[in-house]
């Protein structure tokens, strides 16, 4: 049987490590995986990134591929491997964020000055790993338009869309209707970071004018973000006088994962209208739950949800602020997303993804 080799480098326990696992879990019900992930969450990114540059070009890590093993692995790790490293390699791209002139627009001043290391010397490494690499798994529609805008047209034919997925015995309806003494609130939430590109500024101006036709609503922002981009949130809220101070409520910890469908399942609407992904697992994770989302017109959030209409313009609150209304207005309409966009969310599940990647695998063998 096949094997294939997991194999990434990463600086800390977060999404892309957490993904990987349940990847191989899911994989592992249908053939042999030999996870050779490592992560180093004491040590700095920088040092991280030195550590992955010498690992990756010892020819001897090698040894443990036969001729029709296959290497997969996240992009996060990519960039140093030599040519025979990538013969083999599956690359999962998540998004190309990092070639965006806007991203550094966003970023504070000591993030700036990367941006010439990674609009030149990343994206030439990057171009040359896609172009070496065996094929190319991009994780949305929007994904893989990125690469082939980017990069090459001609990369197309090397390019496999395969969604992410989550798992549905954990993300589902509650089963108890009686709120937990935490969230008694009627509330509505986002899940992310305060990043600009996330857009929780025009989510405070929204909620700002929902708040005149629903007075007792509050907003639940998790998880813990940067002191940074609090401090922006902050003052924002201020400079525009919008006097939601005590009704925008930040959870400063990552939840358990308990916690975190808590949130989701008792939440009112979950709002996501962020202005460039790659993918958002809590566009799913919320539709799982049983909650209604409103999230951007634009790929790939689009490409997740069933209510077309109920998307927005993420630059308008005002937009934003009416689809929120109507919503809480309109318990038929609430209900009716509900039913849609659980039956939507049971598409999206690891199984089918850890499937639709060995389909890939198989049909790119077989050329």
């Amino acid at each position: 049987m096949q094997k294939i080799i997991f194999m990434g480098i990463v600086w800390k326990k977060w999404s892309l490590w957490i993904y990987g696992e349940k990847l191989i879990e899911s994989l592992n019900k249908k053939t042999i995986v030999v996870d050779k992930r490592k992560i180093y969450p004491e040590m700095s990114r920088l040092k991280t990134v030195f550590i992955q540059f010498i690992e990756n070009i010892i020819p001897h890590r090698m040894k443990i591929l036969n001729k029709w093993d296959i290497i997969l692995q996240s992009h996060s790790s990519f960039i140093f491997p030599p040519i025979w490293y990538l013969k083999r390699s599956i690359i999962v791209v998540h998004d190309l964020v990092l070639f965006d002139d806007d991203y550094y627009d966003w970023r504070p001043i000591f993030v700036k000055p990367l941006k010439y290391w990674n609009k030149t010397i990343w994206k030439w490494l990057y171009k040359r790993m896609l172009y070496k690499c065996l094929w190319i798994v991009a994780i949305s529609q929007a994904t893989k338009d990125d690469i082939i805008d980017k990069f090459w047209k001609d990369l197309e034919k090397k390019v496999e869309v395969v969604y992410n997925g989550i798992d549905l015995n954990i993300f589902k309806p509650a089963s108890k209707k009686e709120k937990p003494d935490n969230l008694k609130n009627q509330y509505i939430c986002y899940i992310g970071s305060e990043m600009d590109r996330k857009n929780l500024k025009n989510i405070i101006a929204a909620f700002s004018v929902v708040k005149k036709e629903f007075p007792n609503l509050k907003l639940i922002k998790a998880p813990k973000d940067n002191t940074w981009d609090r401090e922006k949130t902050l003052k924002y809220i201020e400079d525009n006088n919008l006097k939601v101070w005590k009704d925008v409520i930040f959870i400063d910890e990552y939840l358990p994962i308990e916690k975190l469908v808590e949130l989701y399942q008792y939440s009112e609407i979950f709002v996501f209208p962020s202005l460039k992904e790659g993918f958002w697992f809590p566009i799913l994770e919320a539709q799982a739950c049983g909650t209604p989302v409103i999230t951007t017109d634009y790929n790939p959030m689009r490409e997740l949800v069933t209510y077309k209409e109920m998307t927005v313009n993420p630059l308008n609150p005002k937009d934003i602020a009416e689809k929120i209304i109507k919503i809480l207005k309109n318990p038929i309409l609430r209900e009716s997303m509900v039913k849609d966009w659980l039956k939507n969310s049971s598409w999206f599940t690891r199984d089918n993804t850890a499937q639709n990647m060995l389909n890939f695998i198989e049909k790119y063998n077989s050329k």
